[in-house]
């Protein structure tokens, strides 16, 4: 466990900077720029952004595609004291004007070389080129902010949940550093690590084990071409990467790719699984085709440095079934769905942290923090603990399906089903029902190279192993289901989905109206 420090990204920066000054600290298609490199351009970048009206405290949103350019944007800001604003890429005008609105954002740096505009878009862009030649006409005026605190903002991010809700998420600069330097010490990572960044940085996974972890161990960040498969293969071939981290999507992905075994990826070391639930069969296959220790972990936007993470020395049998321990600094409980009391280890309930690494709150929603009195952050999630103090996931409370007063946990019934080789995808959803309320409805993506699957194999294959009233009374089959820009599965999306199918099939309208049978 490392000790927490107060710093300022800034500061935290330039220590870095003089302490692996010639060293690598970005890659991209084999061109590569030192840590030093990266101070002097994201000085002039301060500096031009000072000169255009940016200040201390100024929200600056960056709505751009991976790149070097992106990162010396950010490290700019950092310096300057502004608050970085990370929208992802993948949305659309509408959605990113809700969010500039919810984050009060002052400033935009849009496109693949981020401009700067005013978000009413009354002023022209500046690229970057030219805030650094505007920057160097200023830079004997420059210096790291020294009126920035430790405990200021120093980054916004939109939580990406699953059902429907974002929330402006602000962290602070303690939060970043020290975020950065605990999951270096899990990953056991240093100045000769290599970090493929096949992760978007509008998302605090991206950021923690990619962005800040790489600052903080003096390593280097390596950013493939684009987020296709085979750019993140000839990234971790030719930058030599040690570590890649990744949600399951993008490693089965990888996995799966026709010619993977024409890379040479003997240079990985570890990696992080997280963002999305991870089978236990999944886990091993990954980790086996990629020859490397895998570390599951569970995070959450309002927790910086993470919730959870499991030793590199822990056993496979552990880390393919848990998502390991509370991190340094942080603690954790189960508590009671009904009563709030504390749960004892092989009880679910809903997962609890508290300590120093959590958020400082939700932007512009002030008084209604899911932080309670005690300190505790109520996460939304199920779990329990093992007898070792392992967190063992069992779903989100939001997701729990009510059938006439019986609570059925999707999760329990996905496992299962995804253990079935001929199901690829699948997610258990709550659809209408006028009897009871709520039904069961698993919507199902098949592999058909291991035979095909029918609904009533689908309900064989539960029937043995839950009870009765877990048996879902609806099976879709999908080519693929949606999915959030982390790859997790978009369940607001997949009830609409599972909803319009039924309505169109006289089978299901007609199966809707009847007993199921296990009634």
């Amino acid at each position: 466990m490392k000790p927490l420090i107060n710093m300022t990204m800034g500061q935290f920066i330039k220590g870095q900077v003089e302490a692996h000054k010639d060293r690598p600290a970005l890659w991209l298609g084999g061109v590569r720029w030192t840590y030093q490199e990266l101070d002097l351009i994201s000085d002039e970048i301060a500096a031009g952004l000072l000169a255009a009206g940016v200040k201390k405290g100024s929200h600056v949103a960056i709505w751009s595609e991976a790149s070097p350019n992106m990162i010396f944007f950010f490290y700019a800001l950092q310096k300057i004291g502004a608050v970085a604003v990370m929208i992802s890429n993948r949305i659309d005008g509408i959605e990113m004007k809700a969010l500039l609105q919810l984050a009060d954002v002052d400033f935009l740096a849009a496109d693949g070389s981020p401009g700067l505009a005013e978000t009413n878009f009354h002023i022209g862009e500046q690229g970057i080129s030219e805030l650094r030649l505007s920057g160097r006409e200023t830079m004997s005026r420059f210096a790291i902010c020294d009126e920035c605190s430790y405990s200021d903002p120093a980054l916004i991010l939109f939580s990406s949940g699953t059902t429907g809700d974002c929330k402006a998420v602000m962290s602070s600069h303690f939060h970043l550093v020290n975020g950065g330097i605990q999951k270096a010490d899990a990953l056991r990572a240093d100045q000769n690590s290599v970090f493929c960044s096949a992760l978007p940085l509008s998302h605090v996974f991206g950021i923690d084990v990619n962005l800040l972890c790489a600052l903080a161990c003096g390593g280097c960040l390596a950013m493939p071409d684009d987020t296709k498969t085979q750019s993140i293969l000839q990234t971790i071939q030719d930058a030599k990467c040690t570590h890649f981290s990744a949600v399951p999507t993008i490693f089965l992905s990888t996995i799966a790719h026709f010619d993977i075994s024409s890379y040479n990826l003997s240079s990985l070391q570890t990696g992080i699984v997280g963002g999305a639930f991870c089978t236990p069969e999944a886990f091993c296959a990954i980790e086996q085709a990629l020859n490397f220790t895998l570390l599951p972990g569970l995070g959450q936007t309002e927790a910086t440095a993470g919730i959870t993470i499991s030793s590199i020395d822990e056993t496979l049998a552990i880390r393919s079934t848990t998502v390991g321990k509370f991190v340094p600094h942080m603690e954790g409980k189960i508590f009671c769905l009904e009563t709030g009391e504390e749960k004892k280890a092989g009880e679910f309930g809903e997962l609890g942290i508290s300590g120093p690494l959590l958020m400082m709150g939700y932007y512009g929603a002030e008084g209604t923090s899911p932080i309670d009195e005690n300190g505790w952050f109520h996460t939304g999630d199920i779990a329990c603990l093992d007898s070792d103090a392992n967190v063992v996931l069992g779903g989100r409370i939001k997701e729990i399906i009510n059938r006439g007063g019986e609570k059925i946990i999707p999760r329990e019934l996905e496992s299962i089903l995804l253990s079935d080789k001929r199901v690829s995808e699948c997610k258990v959803v709550a659809v209408p029902d006028s009897h009871f309320g709520e039904e069961i409805c698993a919507c199902i993506v098949s592999d058909s190279k291991y035979g095909s699957i029918e609904r009533q194999d689908v309900i064989d294959i539960l029937n043995s192993k839950v009870a009765f009233f877990k048996i879902p009374k609806y099976v879709l089959f999908f080519e693929s289901l949606p999915l959030t820009e982390t790859g997790k599965i978009n369940v607001a999306e997949t009830v609409k989905l599972a909803t319009e199918k039924m309505e169109e099939s006289d089978e299901y309208n007609s199966l809707r109206k009847a007993s199921t049978g296990y009634n």
